[in-house]
């Protein structure tokens, strides 16, 4: 959270504000293809910045898990979720999510890293 507690994804609320920004929107959904990334589950296809560069958790060396169950997932101002030190996209992942296909915003994110490197 924006003031440095932690708190389960599914107990956070519309309004609250994280480190990613205030919430905008929570999804609850049914997924299948879980992976485990450093004691995070997480969805396959879910974005995340793994060694400086943005990518797939599937692209990662993270564990795929036998469950299928319920997950949560948030869309926040700044379109990022934090857990512990592991910086994750959002379901949005950018402003530009209607325009992109889940490989074009892959290239997005990597390429909000190249400009900011050059500020």
């Amino acid at each position: 959270m924006s003031n440095g507690t932690e708190k389960a994804i599914g107990e956070i609320k519309l309004g609250e504000t994280t480190l990613g920004g205030k919430v905008l929107a929570i999804k609850t959904s049914y997924a299948e293809g879980i992976y485990n990334y450093k004691g995070i589950l997480v969805t396959g296809s879910h974005a995340v910045l793994h060694n400086g560069v943005w990518m797939r958790i599937s692209e990662t060396d993270a564990t795929p898990k036998s469950y299928n169950g319920i997950v949560h997932n948030l869309v926040t101002e700044n379109h990022r979720i934090f857990s512990g030190n592991v910086e994750f996209a959002d379901e949005l992942e950018t402003d530009q999510y209607e325009m992109l296909d889940l490989n074009e915003s892959i290239a997005a994110l990597n390429e909000e890293i190249n400009v900011k490197s050059l500020v």
